[in-house]
């Protein structure tokens, strides 16, 4: 009997961990669709900002498919409910993200789009902004955190 208990258990756990990795390959297709690791920019400047800021058609839906698929995970839909972030307000804190300097890509992973779908980084911000830490502060944080100078424990000791 116990034997089936763990078998269940353990076929469960594989299960959310395919599930995990899955989400997490289609994340970063997203955000590559959102923000491409290379920009060729023969635009003009508001043009090329609206590419970067996901204010095209293409990337908004790409964006908002991000942001839809972010929230699926329980522990960021924890942090964003107990902050009040709304999907609009995730989407200015990615714009305050870019404009501190994070518009950049570390480890295969966007920075800026990383930090709104991620638990732990999304909790530094939120936690930052209600100590009234500039988003100066916070985009050195972050970026600390995604080079791997700080763990996760520090990032939030931080906040």
């Amino acid at each position: 009997m116990g034997s089936t208990t763990m078998g269940t258990t353990s076929a469960s756990s594989i299960e959310r961990a395919t599930r995990r990795v899955a989400r997490i390959k289609k994340m970063r297709r997203l955000q590559a669709r959102i923000a491409p690791p290379v920009r060729l920019v023969s635009q003009s400047a508001p043009d090329a900002r609206a590419q970067i800021t996901g204010r095209t058609e293409k990337s908004a839906a790409a964006f908002k498919a991000y942001l839809t698929m972010g929230l699926e995970d329980a522990q960021l839909a924890a942090v964003a409910h107990g902050y009040s972030l709304s999907e609009r307000s995730l989407h200015k804190i990615y714009l305050r993200l870019i404009d501190v300097g994070l518009d950049k890509w570390e480890r295969g992973q966007h920075i800026a789009l990383s930090s709104i779908a991620t638990p732990e980084t999304l909790l530094f911000i939120a936690r930052s902004r209600q100590r009234k830490r500039n988003w100066d502060t916070i985009a050195s944080g972050l970026g600390k955190f995604y080079r791997r100078e700080i763990a996760p424990q520090e990032l939030l000791a931080n906040a």
